[in-house]
């Protein structure tokens, strides 16, 4: 299936091992792969690497660059300095120009802030203020341009109605399709104003061992582009990782859970019962979150001396890097706001 393909694109998710330091991300786990990896996808056929998401900065300036440096011949998309990170790339095809634009919600690396000096590398980030325009100007240079994100709150089965939204919005500055990864299980995808939207592929090989459901489960895209008719349908494929080998799978259980996720993106009610649903399972894991991130514990906290304590925190030594993620995550953002609300609306 891969070697049939013109174009083979994948989410390369760290930086090679033994490059660089690691950055402080607090109690959040820091992330490297094989140096091998490089040359082993390229000898596959990968020739689209997508490389902007939370993981690929955790060596810092080092790592990245010479993560991008070990692909000798495939597109390295969505990293490197402020004026290579956004940039389009663009693979021909005949006479037919392919752009892609690799993009992650702002974690650790994400170049989002322009008034911030000491970042001089790192990837590009979906709420970029001038993004809009980047993609309609590319538009103009390419005859198909595809987007790939990684975005979303992990674990749960659909996405936030905001990256709904702001998916829906890339497609209307020009994407061709959106295809869509980080949540580490697979979502729905839908269909907008032709255009295809695929929320979450799900993990494709990751070595790391969880009892989620479908952890081991993942989603192949097929594009295929028709020039004359200028169209483009598409096709899924189901894959499931068993020990080393990737195997496409015919679960007939998977193929029913990803047809009742389809379901439900065309029903707002649905969605939005699963959405609240998926929400308030995770109250407890985002409240944990919040206290790592400023050192507390439950049994430290009241009405009376939350404040007090949440003040006296940030004159000590924390775990800060948590809780910056929190608040300038879009992805956890957005959770907690609905979360929130969730709760206050139980209360009235």
């Amino acid at each position: 299936m891969i070697s049939a393909s013109d174009i083979k694109c994948i989410n390369f998710e760290a930086p090679i091992e033994n490059k660089g330091k690691p950055i402080n991300k607090g109690s959040i786990c820091v992330l490297s792969q094989s140096k091998d990896s490089p040359d082993f996808l390229e000898s596959i056929g990968f020739n689209v690497i997508s490389m902007s998401n939370n993981h690929i900065y955790d060596y810092g300036e080092t790592g990245l660059t010479d993560t991008q440096q070990a692909f000798k011949s495939a597109l390295t998309v969505g990293v490197g300095t402020w004026d290579t990170a956004y940039q389009v790339k663009i693979l021909e095809l005949g006479k037919t120009k392919i752009g892609f634009l690799s993009l992650s919600h702002c974690e650790f690396g994400v170049l989002n802030d322009v008034w911030d000096k000491t970042l001089r590398t790192g990837c590009a980030g979906i709420s970029f203020y001038k993004l809009n325009s980047i993609i309609i100007n590319a538009k103009k240079e390419v005859d198909y341009f595809f987007i790939v994100v990684h975005a979303g709150v992990e674990y749960i089965n659909v996405p936030l109605p905001e990256w709904r939204n702001r998916y829906r919005e890339l497609i209307d500055c020009g994407a061709d399709a959106v295809i869509a990864s980080h949540p580490h299980v697979p979502q729905g995808w839908e269909v907008y104003h032709g255009r295809p939207i695929f929320y979450s592929l799900g993990n494709f090989y990751l070595d790391m061992e969880s009892s989620k459901p479908f952890w081991n489960n993942s989603l192949i895209v097929l594009l295929e582009i028709d020039t004359v008719t200028n169209t483009i349908s598409y096709q899924v494929e189901c894959t499931h990782k068993n020990e080393n080998i990737i195997e496409i799978s015919n679960s007939l259980e998977m193929k029913n859970h990803l047809q009742y996720l389809c379901h439900i993106l065309e029903d707002d009610d649905l969605y939005i019962k699963e959405l609240e649903c998926s929400l308030m399972n995770l109250y407890k894991p985002y409240k944990n979150m919040i206290l790592d991130g400023l050192n507390l514990d439950n049994s430290s906290i009241s009405p009376k001396n939350i404040l007090r304590i949440i003040y006296h925190s940030f004159s000590r030594t924390t775990n800060l890097p948590v809780f910056l993620n929190l608040l300038r995550c879009e992805s956890h953002l957005w959770a907690l706001q609905r979360i929130i609300r969730l709760e206050q609306r139980d209360l009235i």
